[in-house]
């Protein structure tokens, strides 16, 4: 896995600088907003990584019930995004993470991933623990799995890809 270090460059806006294992070091400039994401944007990020984009109706109920949503920009582009929902209190799951095919395996999806998890210590009190899920895609567990996640295998109703971790607060 990459070596990564951030800094905060302007309000909302961080460099990342990653050396990646043969060597070089590659500088990312994201901007990661969050609860900005909008049904469009929804919809055309769903098409971009060959998901069914939901009705846009549904879309709206869906982004105005979680906990979060964020958006993540490279320049003045959308190319990823995520969301939590829950309870507010004990459980999170995380929710539509998804990446631009171009900027996969490019230290976008890193980016964002820390970035949410970052975003949930700190809006949990110091000493609060939360229990936060999801539901990786064939093949993508090793990614979550890096950040902590672990894998929760249930035969019963075939949902092979089911992960978790707690999360501790720090506010």
């Amino acid at each position: 896995m990459p070596a990564a270090s951030s800094r905060e460059s302007a309000p909302g806006w961080k460099n990342e600088e990653m050396k990646m294992p043969s060597g070089y070091v590659a500088s990312l400039d994201f901007r990661v907003e969050v609860d900005v994401l909008t049904v469009s944007e929804f919809c055309s990020l769903c098409r971009a990584v060959d998901w069914d984009a939901p009705p846009p109706e549904q879309v709206e109920t869906a982004l105005t019930n979680s906990i979060a949503r964020f958006s993540l920009y490279s320049g003045g582009d959308l190319i990823g995004m995520g969301r939590f929902v829950g309870d507010r209190a004990m459980f999170c799951s995380v929710y539509d993470f998804a990446i631009r095919p171009e900027f996969q395996n490019r230290g976008a999806g890193t980016f964002l991933m820390r970035f949410m998890l970052d975003w949930l210590r700190n809006h949990l009190p110091s000493g609060r623990h939360i229990c936060c899920d999801l539901m990786s895609a064939t093949g993508k567990t090793g990614f979550y799995e890096r950040f902590g996640f672990a894998p929760l295998p249930n035969p019963a109703m075939n949902l092979e890809n089911g992960m978790t971790m707690m999360v501790e607060g720090k506010a």
